[in-house]
């Protein structure tokens, strides 16, 4: 007997990991990099979470003319797909990191800090002829994010860094051995005057950054 059901959920679910590997995978590859080089659990948790978080926050409705050309193919790409593969690449580039020459891969509020509209919009190569919808509020956004960082040291520390949220035993999200990406439970929300973080662990965070 047809059963729709049986089709329906052989459909790949629509959501960021996807965006990012749009044409050719990103993440597992870079997942593996990070393994090989000898970079444990704990702080693969840390980086997937922070690139989870920016690029969410940068994704937003960039206009039907605004194109991301992917430095390492050539290929261009607009929309939620451009936005991803855009801020994976100034994640790697260390563009969130206040600590760019020794480690890029990180989100702190000392990098956030430099996400001006200019250096987000150079970032995200918005030009005349490539313009960008809702630039202003995506840099806004990193610059409120940078403000709650710094506002919750009993969870992101004394660097103010993002992936603290992942920690050891007594962190907020703590099943290390469950941070492959379909596994780790964990979203983000956040407005122009509330940051909310949002973990299937450890509960609800909040912090009003106005």
């Amino acid at each position: 007997m047809y059963s729709w059901v049986d089709h329906i959920i052989q459909i790949p679910p629509h959501g960021r990991w996807r965006h990012f590997d749009v044409d050719k995978p990103r993440l597992q590859p870079l997942i593996d990099a990070w393994t090989a080089s000898g970079v444990d659990k704990v702080e693969i948790a840390r980086r997937v979470v922070e690139l989870a978080l920016v690029s969410v926050l940068l994704d937003a409705g960039a206009g039907p003319t605004w194109r991301y050309t992917e430095p390492s193919t050539g290929k261009a790409y607009g929309r939620s797909e451009g936005l991803a593969v855009a801020s994976l690449d100034m994640y790697a580039e260390g563009f969130f990191s206040g600590r760019l020459k020794n480690d890029p891969w990180r989100v702190d509020a000392e990098g956030l800090g430099r996400a001006s509209e200019r250096n987000v919009g150079s970032a995200m190569q918005v030009g005349a002829e490539n313009p960008m919808e809702g630039l202003t509020g995506r840099s806004a956004l990193l610059s409120n994010l940078s403000l709650a960082l710094q506002s919750g040291k009993e969870y992101f520390g004394d660097d103010a860094r993002a992936g603290n949220l992942v920690g050891e035993s007594d962190s907020p999200i703590s099943e290390m051995d469950t941070y492959v990406l379909p596994n780790l439970k964990t979203s983000f929300r956040m407005s122009s005057r509330m940051v909310t973080f949002t973990s299937s662990h450890s509960g609800l965070l909040s912090w009003r950054v106005s």
